[in-house]
């Protein structure tokens, strides 16, 4: 399954790799080599800690936005493996009031945050919703130094659940893309513009990373069920992938009862 995922994205996108579907160290050691990609997902505090810590050498976007108090808890404690946090980490943020408190801490800190701020692209479960909400995002981006926007994030995998009926499918899939490039538009004339190949622009998710081939604004997918196909994965855009576990629900063997002497 690694080898087809990256045979997908290979000289198109990058790829990165979704850590609470595959929550093994060893596994995601062996996916990660397999794939060829260093770039992990993650959506904890705890799980933070023990990849910067046990695999200093990840490029780490957090896939959830994380209270303020648990990133101050990351830098109260910050690992002893040489992880850099300032080159490795992007923090994902979806509100200005977040953004706020970030900037706060980092002030509080002087410690460098690399900021991804995560797009609604059509979900409605979080993330930045319109361009008013993104201008006063990177006002507070651009008036505190210590805060460096490093891409946007848009999880688009909730096309692949609406029903095949009347194109309304393939209609979410347009839609979906056409969101990001406009929000990919605007940060591109904003002031805190950069040039494509060093931002983090990441979309897609195991049901619906096929449907990104490199043309459109992002530039990165992520992926993690679609390594081990559980059922619910079976879908057509995944049809190459196999499972490559069975999880067997034990039955207990019935018979006669039989009294115990006495």
């Amino acid at each position: 399954n690694a080898g087809h995922v990256k045979a997908h994205v290979q000289g198109k996108l990058q790829l990165r790799l979704v850590n609470k579907s595959l929550p093994c160290l060893p596994l995601l050691d062996e996916i990660a080599k397999l794939a060829d990609t260093p770039r992990q997902m993650v959506f904890n505090l705890p799980y933070l800690q023990l990849l910067t810590q046990q695999r200093p050498n990840s490029q780490i976007l957090l896939g959830k936005p994380l209270p303020a108090a648990a990133a101050a808890h990351f830098y109260k404690a910050p690992p002893t493996s040489g992880f850099d946090a300032s080159r490795q980490l992007q923090w994902l943020i979806d509100t200005p009031e977040r953004l706020k408190q970030y900037r706060d801490l980092a002030r509080g800190l002087k410690q460098t945050m690399r900021i991804n701020i995560e797009i609604d692209v059509g979900l409605h479960r979080g993330g930045v919703p319109d361009l008013d909400v993104m201008k006063q995002m990177v006002q507070l981006i651009q008036e505190e130094p210590l805060l460096q926007w490093s891409g946007l994030m848009g999880y688009d995998a909730h096309t692949e659940k609406i029903p095949e009926v009347a194109g309304l499918r393939d209609k979410a899939r347009s839609h979906s893309k056409q969101i990001y490039q406009r929000f990919a538009d605007f940060m591109h004339g904003s002031p805190l513009k950069k040039e494509r190949e060093t931002l983090t622009l990441n979309t897609g998710g195991s049901p619906s990373f096929k449907l990104h081939d490199g043309s459109g604004a992002a530039n990165e997918v992520a992926v993690g069920s679609a390594m081990v196909k559980p059922t619910d994965f079976d879908t057509p855009l995944l049809t190459d992938l196999e499972p490559a576990a069975f999880i067997a629900t034990p039955l207990l063997k019935t018979g006669p009862f039989v009294a115990p002497d006495g």
